[in-house]
C-alpha cells in the first residue's frame, strides 16, 4: 500500500491510499455486507482524508456516485472504493 495524491477540483487535493488489484478483488469478495454498506458524508469524507464539505462540493458537481434518502446524501461502499480507484488510475494517466 501506498498513498498517492490526486487533484479533485481547483487545487483541492485528497490523499488515497492505492492497493494491489489482488486485494481489492479479495476485499470485494470477502463479505455480501460490505458490498451493501451504506456510508454517510462524514464517513465518506473520512474515507478521503477530506472536510464534509469537499465531499458535498463533489455532490454537487456529480463527481461521486451518491443516493439520496429523503434530505440526506448515502453512499455503497463499493461505488466508492471504485470510484477511489479511478480516480487514482486517472492520477496515473
Amino acid at each position: 500500500m501506498f498513498t498517492k495524491m490526486a487533484q479533485l477540483h481547483r487545487g483541492t487535493a485528497i490523499a488515497l491510499r492505492v492497493y494491489s488489484p489482488q486485494f481489492a478483488k479479495e476485499s470485494r469478495h470477502n463479505s455480501v455486507e460490505n458490498e451493501s454498506e451504506q456510508l454517510t458524508v462524514r464517513e465518506v469524507s473520512e474515507m478521503l482524508h477530506v472536510s464534509p464539505a469537499t465531499v458535498y462540493k463533489l455532490i454537487s458537481e456529480g463527481r461521486i456516485p451518491t443516493f439520496r434518502i429523503g434530505t440526506e446524501w448515502g453512499f455503497q461502499r463499493d461505488q466508492i472504493v471504485h470510484w477511489i480507484a479511478e480516480q487514482t488510475m486517472n492520477a496515473f494517466s
